[in-house]
Order: structure tokens, then sequence, then C-alpha cells
């Protein structure tokens, strides 16, 4: 099966970054989304934390980790999907420069 990420071949890579969230912080705004029918939607946007991880490719030994709040604010688009019974909450994302920016300050510490 092809990879859908196509990157360069296993043997080369050096570095492998795992990003997780951490922990849910404050509220930002309101998302309000229109309905084909009934009243309009709104979710709460919440900022959530990340971290990430950066090992050794080879050893699988950690290199190091750090923290960060992605940097955007902005409610996604239309065309979410949900249960009228749970929780309207969404979170913030990260953007791969975000994570690079993440990668790039743990391995120039070392």
């Amino acid at each position: 099966m092809d990879s859908l990420i196509k990157g360069p071949p296993v043997e080369s890579v050096q570095l492998v970054a795992c990003v997780r969230p951490v922990s849910a912080g404050k509220h930002l705004k309101w998302c309000r989304y229109s309905q084909a029918v009934g009243e309009d939607v709104r979710f709460s946007l919440v900022q959530l934390k990340h971290s990430v991880t950066v090992h050794a490719a080879k050893t699988g030994a950690v290199l190091g980790s750090t923290t960060f709040v992605p940097g955007d604010r902005t409610c996604p688009g239309p065309g979410l999907s949900y249960d009228p019974d749970e929780e309207k909450t969404l979170y913030t994302d990260f953007t791969i420069d975000e994570i690079d920016a993440a990668v790039e300050k743990i391995t120039k510490s070392r």
C-alpha cells in the first residue's frame, strides 16, 4: 500500500516527533453555525495545549520535549458533524509550522 504522505526513505530518517494533546485551557470565543433547519448551533472554541516529544529514530531515545499552545484562533469552516446530545466544544489546532518550531526548539537546545 502506498503511503498517504511521501517522505524520505525510512533509512534516512533521523528524528521522530510525537505530538499529543495535553490539556484544555480557556474558552476563546463562540463559533456559530447555521443549520438548514432549526436554530443556529454554537460551539465553544477552547485553547488546547500540545506536547511534542522528539526521539532518535534509530534508538528511540528521547531527545527532549516541549509544550506549546497553537496560535490559530479561528473557527473551523462549515460542514461539522456533531451529536446534538454531546458537549459542543471545539479545540484549537496546530499547524505544521508550529510543530517545526517546537522540534527546532528541542534540537537547538541540545
